[in-house]
């Protein structure tokens, strides 16, 4: 052998090489633990020495003499390694059919035709975007997210309909899966979600409200709020703006200060009026005064 250590972890090879499995390529040896925890070890061709680690796809296209035979870059699993419980109840037809597909790597410009060709036709509503597929996805949990269903994401990205539950692992050949943008923003909230942001919009409102107007009554400031939120009220601020030519702010928080400064303009002007007409002296009383004194 051309080394003693394993290839993985460095560790020392069992006694009986008959144990060890040594990769194709390079004849290094692979200890049988670090094949128990990672079977994909053994599926590399050439193995992850060879190739460079991380740069594996990158300087498998850029080879000027590349070996010949077929080469399997990505680890991915091949019919013949692996045994799924399902696959005699396929058609075998399409079993073979997609054997060259999983063979080689999808294009990278499959995205960017997709989006070209949607901007052409200037349909805004069906302009796909890309979900970048994490270690732990599953094509039927993107599905589940996403509120779609896994069939449509099986046909936008030419995957097989094997991929949802019988053969999950071809959804890791992918790095990025193309699904509509319509799926994100048409989706509706709980009802639940709806409410609390509603709560939360009024309770924002009431706090802005006892900034601007130094209001220290919590509960003034939200009765106010809660009359802001009244169309009735609505209708008669913006008639109200449009009788003396100025602009409101018809927003929650705008409609209850201008209620609140309004409401507090007439008890100023009530207040002034009684203290005034309490301090005017009575000229009847007097005339009647100096007449008996006289």
């Amino acid at each position: 052998m051309a080394s003693t250590l394993c290839l993985t972890c460095s560790s020392s090879l069992p006694p009986r090489s008959g144990q060890v499995f040594t990769t194709p390529c390079c004849g290094r040896p692979i200890c049988p633990t670090c094949l128990k925890s990672n079977p994909r070890l053994a599926r590399y061709d050439p193995c992850l020495a060879c190739l460079g680690g991380m740069d594996a796809v990158a300087s498998s296209r850029t080879q000027r003499n590349p070996p010949d035979g077929p080469r399997n870059v990505n680890g991915a699993a091949r019919d013949e390694d692996t045994y799924v419980i399902g696959d005699d109840d396929e058609d075998p037809d399409s079993d073979c059919g997609n054997d060259d597909r999983r063979n080689t790597p999808p294009p990278v410009y499959q995205a960017q035709e997709h989006l070209e060709g949607a901007s052409i036709v200037h349909t805004a509503s069906i302009i796909d975007s890309l979900y970048h597929i994490k270690h732990s996805d599953t094509l039927q949990g993107i599905a589940f997210k996403l509120r779609m269903d896994a069939h449509e994401l099986c046909r936008l990205n030419k995957l097989p309909p094997s991929t949802i539950n019988t053969t999950p692992h071809l959804l890791h050949t992918r790095t990025s899966l193309v699904i509509p943008v319509a799926t994100r923003t048409t989706t509706a909230k709980p009802p639940n979600e709806v409410k609390e942001a509603e709560r939360w919009q009024r309770e924002c409102a009431a706090k802005r409200l006892q900034l601007l107007t130094k209001e220290l009554d919590w509960h003034t400031a939200k009765a106010y709020v809660a009359l802001a939120d009244d169309p009735e009220l609505v209708a008669q601020q913006a008639s109200k703006a449009k009788e003396i030519g100025e602009n409101i702010n018809a927003s929650l928080e705008g409609l209850a200060v201008a209620q609140y400064l309004d409401d507090d303009e007439w008890e100023q002007t009530d207040r002034q009026a009684r203290a005034s007409t309490s301090k005017q002296p009575s000229g009847s009383s007097r005339g009647w005064w100096r007449h008996s004194k006289g």
